[in-house]
């Protein structure tokens, strides 16, 4: 399995390969960039989704279908982590600063939560959504392809 993960980091990755393969710096990511918003208004892509597929198909490759989704991530562990300085617990322990800090975490985490389980209530909303109409223009594409849908597709509310 490959991830190459965002569309900007795909594109990274195929102009990493290409500049490695020709010796020179030619190109950018921009170049293979495959986020299709600006375009995909103005015209019809799954001929060139198609193509796509029908290259990764020749080398048994596959895709994976991912409803797009936004999630809320909670950073302060990671800055704990970068800001504890080298010395023991209890060294500079305070109780009152101890509770203190506990409760601003207590005030934190209620806001995170309810961001939380609207993004995933916005989430079961677009999927119901999305499950009324066609599938999209690269899932028809992919089937096209390969004869079936591709894992991932439909997805679960």
């Amino acid at each position: 399995m490959l991830d190459l993960g965002s569309f900007r980091a795909s594109g990274g990755f195929l102009a990493e390969i290409l500049n490695q393969q020709t010796g020179t710096d030619h190109y950018d990511y921009i170049e293979f960039y495959m986020g299709t918003i600006w375009v995909a208004q103005r015209a019809d892509l799954t001929p060139v989704y198609r193509m796509i597929f029908r290259r990764l198909h020749r080398r048994r490759l596959d895709w994976n279908y991912h409803f797009p989704r936004l999630y809320a991530v909670d950073l302060r562990p990671l800055k704990k982590t970068l800001d504890e300085k080298q010395e023991p617990d209890w060294l500079n322990y305070s109780p009152s600063e101890a509770l203190a800090k506990e409760q601003e975490d207590k005030e934190q985490d209620k806001p995170l939560a309810e961001m939380r389980e609207s993004l995933e209530e916005g989430y079961r909303e677009a999927v119901e959504e999305a499950l009324k109409g066609p599938p999209p223009s690269t899932v028809r594409a992919y089937e096209a392809v390969y004869g079936r849908l591709p894992r991932g597709w439909p997805p679960v509310p």
